[in-house]
């Protein structure tokens, strides 16, 4: 009996040597092929760069690549106070929080307040692919969205009056 449990223990201590030793060796033709590890991104209010994105609209990417299929990323809107953004939709979906203020928030293919909500600071809004939507700031707004790119915009064309 003591035999058995010694040789239990030694077979258990040398599977684990192994699989310790699977664990930390490194296989240079693999690693040389694999990805780089992702970066860890912590950005500071302060020290965004803001670029104009449209009149009242000014963006600033915090990480990622809003423009690369398949690429997640992380960026801010900050809309001065009466900014409006027309009736638009994106081919991905979109994900948005708001950091700081007020974004208000409707769905269709008009602008029309009365249908909007108010989103107040810290609210989450997530808009399907696709989904015609529209929104507008009273007071300067900072909101943040992220998904996976490709992030365009497409403005929904407005019949004449």
């Amino acid at each position: 009996m003591q035999t058995r449990i010694l040789t239990l223990t030694f077979k258990i201590a040398v599977a684990g040597a192994v699989l310790v030793g699977l664990t930390t060796m490194r296989v240079p033709s693999l690693a040389a092929q694999g990805p780089k590890p992702a970066q860890m991104a912590m950005v500071a209010p302060g020290s965004l760069t803001w670029t104009p994105a449209g009149p009242g609209i000014s963006a600033a990417v915090l990480s990622g690549s809003p423009n690369v299929e398949g690429a997640p990323f992380v960026l801010r809107l900050k809309l001065a106070a009466g900014t409006r953004v027309p009736p638009h939709w994106h081919p991905v979906d979109e994900h948005l929080t708001v950091v700081s203020g007020t974004f208000y928030m409707g769905s269709g293919e008009r602008f029309d307040e009365s249908g909007g909500m108010a989103l107040v600071t810290g609210s989450y809004a997530m808009m399907p692919k696709e989904v015609r939507h529209f929104g507008w700031a009273g007071a300067e707004t900072v909101v943040q969205i992220h998904g996976v790119g490709p992030f365009k915009t497409y403005f929904v064309e407005q019949p004449a009056k």
